[in-house]
């Protein structure tokens, strides 16, 4: 259909109100995790110029492909020169962010394979979170071996944020233990097993928490697309 539609003379440099070009709809959250590098082809076949454009949240291709997609669609849009640098207005993620936030391992592994290592183990947020910031806050402890093992720094400190943070770390700058840790005791312990995943060069953090006193907010999942923690707009 897509290349009847090419030959009737459909417009694929269309870019939307919203910023969404033809190639945006490829991958979604609520679209099956297939195979989309046959329309990929398509678009490149047909001097498709738009796997750069960013819609109006700062999103790319890249950043849709590494959240809801496969690795062979990220590898396919890294042969297009999509870029790995392409930074999203809310949050300053690259591609590689939105790969850890939604769990993709496989587009994880594929942009990291992609990459100079020095430069994705240090890449930071709008927040100074790191990938392992992210990783704990979000609940995604399958990839914080994968990470560690990459040189991602375990002490590395946020910037104070009072939004888009859990609620218990507000106004403090803190390590990816301490955003796990400020996620609850079911997180924490997840993170821990994590850890020790990771092989004994990396020590779990303490296990002798009163919980009935710590302060914290059991919901994880905070990211590019949802408010979870929110709190009134401020200056990071």
């Amino acid at each position: 259909m897509a290349r009847i539609l090419r030959r009737s003379g459909a417009n694929f440099e269309m870019i939307g109100h919203d910023g969404n070009t033809a190639a945006s709809y490829l991958f979604g959250n609520t679209r099956p995790q297939t195979p989309q590098t046959e329309f990929i082809d398509i678009l490149a076949c047909n001097s498709f110029s738009q796997f750069n454009a960013q819609d109006t949240n700062g999103w790319t291709i890249l950043h849709r492909a590494a959240a809801w997609g496969i690795a062979a669609d990220v590898r396919r849009l890294l042969q297009m020169n999509a870029s790995t640098e392409s930074r999203t207005y809310k949050l300053a993620w690259t591609p590689l962010f939105c790969a850890v936030c939604h769990k993709n391992f496989e587009t994880l592994q594929e942009l990291w394979n992609s990459g100079d290592d020095l430069d994705l183990r240090e890449q930071q947020d709008v927040r100074g979170w790191n990938l392992l910031h992210v990783a704990a806050g979000c609940g995604n402890f399958e990839a914080i071996p994968y990470l560690l093992e990459r040189g991602v720094s375990l002490e590395a400190i946020s910037k104070p944020a009072s939004r888009l943070v859990p609620p218990p770390v507000r106004g403090k700058s803190v390590t990816p233990a301490e955003v796990a840790r400020s996620c609850g005791e079911a997180a924490y312990a997840k993170w821990n097993e994590a850890l020790k995943a990771a092989g004994p060069g990396v020590e779990p953090g303490r296990s002798e928490i009163d919980w009935k006193a710590e302060a914290t907010d059991t919901r994880l999942g905070e990211c590019e697309c949802c408010d979870s923690w929110d709190a009134p707009p401020s200056i990071y």
